[in-house]
């Protein structure tokens, strides 16, 4: 039912692209709300005694309409009228930071989100998928300065390109900066690549930049370590060997949406991506995205984190403050 729904937001952006003497208010393009990017962070720690560094990076800015960033419908409304609200949404709420987060673990260099890049506005950039490019300009506005884009900044920085960029879900903002790389390994819930038309990815766009595999068939099953509590989460799926970054893909966010949690000797860090835009709207009591693809999946995941991650610190990828607890967290 719910990729008949999305499918149908398809027929409708399709409609409208082929009406070229006039697009819907539904289908007008969100006007960005640029800003200064934040400041980023790097941190060191350690794993088992060995050093660890963790980077905040600001890739660009993302602007949504209220509707998308806390729902105007009640949670229990059907997706087909929680995405039309948002679609004739004509407000903005301020931009908000996209943000990658950079692990340098003594196993390798991984990235949790590819990031803003200037290619959103690259019309020939869409042409794999030009109904899925409407759909998103009606959905969100994003700046990226060509040299915040994740492989620039990493360049900028020494380090090379990744072992992995392990994608938290495939909206846009998260995935564009896929396009500066050139042949990296993207690892996405399996949940995704399923249904990636009915979200509005393209994975298309990324051919010759990035391969994207599933973790479910990527990454073994981590047995051992994880608490039954952290399990309500999903399958716990170990991104390195000494278990101590692991990807749960929790769902709820999109079909194959992922949780990644990096315990280190300082403590316990989660990357929830867009489970919750800013760390205190984790709260299950507290307003909510109303783009979801599945609210109840959301607010089981945001109970069971609220009572797993009291004392470690909470990561999204839109948090304005990010950065900044990152630099306490590492002090």
């Amino acid at each position: 039912m719910r990729r008949r729904v999305l499918r149908s937001l398809f027929v409708l952006a399709a409609a409208a692209v082929s009406a070229s003497a006039c697009v819907p208010r539904l289908l007008a393009p969100v006007e960005a709300r640029p800003g200064p990017l934040p400041a980023g962070a790097d941190v060191t720690l350690s794993v088992d005694g060995a050093p660890l560094r963790v980077l905040a990076l600001a890739t660009g800015s993302v602007t949504v309409t209220p509707c998308h960033h806390h729902g105007c419908f009640p949670e229990d409304r059907g997706l087909f009228r929680r995405m039309v609200r948002i679609l004739w949404d004509d407000r903005t709420v301020p931009a908000m930071p996209v943000w990658s987060y950079v692990v340098v673990h003594p196993e390798g260099l991984f990235a949790v989100d590819a990031g803003a890049h200037s290619a959103f506005d690259v019309p020939a950039s869409w042409d794999c998928e030009p109904v899925a490019g409407t759909l998103n300009h009606a959905i969100l506005a994003l700046e990226a300065p060509p040299e915040a884009s994740l492989a620039a900044q990493l360049r900028a920085r020494g380090l090379g390109t990744p072992e992995a960029v392990v994608l938290t879900h495939q909206h846009a903002d998260h995935t564009a900066g896929l396009l500066a790389f050139d042949g990296v390994v993207a690892l996405t819930g399996r949940g995704d690549l399923e249904h990636a038309r009915d979200i509005g990815a393209a994975p298309c766009r990324f051919e010759g930049h990035a391969t994207l595999e599933a973790i479910e068939d990527a990454l073994p099953e981590l047995e051992t370590g994880p608490s039954e509590r952290e399990r309500a989460l999903g399958t716990p799926r170990a991104l390195t060997e000494d278990g101590r970054f692991v990807a749960f893909a929790t769902g709820g966010h999109t079909p194959g949406s992922l949780t990644l949690r990096l315990t280190t000797d300082q403590g316990v860090i989660w990357f929830v991506g867009d489970l919750a835009f800013e760390a205190e709207a984790l709260d299950p009591a507290a307003p909510t995205a109303g783009i979801h693809t599945n609210p109840p999946r959301v607010r089981a995941l945001q109970r069971t984190l609220a009572r797993l991650t009291e004392g470690d610190l909470v990561l999204p990828s839109h948090d304005p403050r990010a950065a900044l607890r990152l630099q306490a967290f590492g002090r």
